[in-house]
């Protein structure tokens, strides 16, 4: 793959800069996700799938046009990569476009997964981690795809930062539950929330602040 040798030789150049001083910004956005994609393999019925992770580095908002609501992301840039050296990788990349070692608060947005929230530790030790809503609310109808009704009593819980009341509640179904896939389901909604708690309780924190 071209486009992946040309990255891994843009990193090694970077991890061998000494970054010249240049003006920080107060507020660094960084975001991580996956998604898989199929190969293709000639004479193999099953399709195998690869991991494909993306990154995204930003300083904030401001209007596209000079004219409407319309907003796009400043100093923006993107990394796509494989492996478990990635988060690694998009630090070494934050740094080269955003100074991220002289920025003041730096808040990161993920998916949930455990690569994500490991990383952060590692990589971004100083960053605020916040769950995206948007892979909550999915993981919601994953695992209780059959139960509309707890469905919302449980994000009612989460959304009202009632967290330890909402893995009660959830604790309780799995305890009650003969069915044993819908009782895999609710362990593993239980292990994702309980995972990611701090990132559900930084996204009221933050919005109380208005950031």
């Amino acid at each position: 793959m071209p486009h992946r040798k040309n990255q891994e030789k843009k990193l090694r150049q970077i991890e061998n800069l000494n970054y010249p001083d240049k003006e920080a910004p107060d507020t660094a956005y960084l975001e991580a996700d996956a998604t898989y994609i199929s190969l293709q393999n000639r004479g193999k019925k099953k399709k195998e799938k690869m991991e494909v992770k993306l990154g995204v580095g930003y300083t904030g908002k401001e209007a596209r046009y000079s004219t409407g609501k319309s907003k796009r992301l400043k100093e923006k840039f993107t990394f796509i990569g494989i492996g478990k050296d990635f988060m690694e990788k998009l630090g070494l990349l934050a740094e080269e476009r955003l100074s991220l070692s002289k920025v003041k608060k730096v808040i990161f947005g993920g998916d949930g997964d455990s690569w994500v929230t490991s990383g952060i530790k590692d990589y971004f030790s100083s960053a605020t981690y916040i769950l995206c809503l948007y892979h909550l609310y999915k993981k919601f109808k994953e695992c209780l795809s059959k139960r509309k009704e707890e469905q919302k009593v449980i994000k009612d819980l989460l959304l009202s930062n009632q967290i330890d009341k909402g893995l009660l509640k959830i604790d309780q179904l799995i305890r009650s539950s003969y069915d044993q896939k819908d009782k895999d389901n609710l362990v593993k909604l239980y292990t994702y929330i309980s995972r990611n708690r701090l990132g559900i309780t930084n996204q009221f924190k933050l919005k109380d602040k208005e950031i």
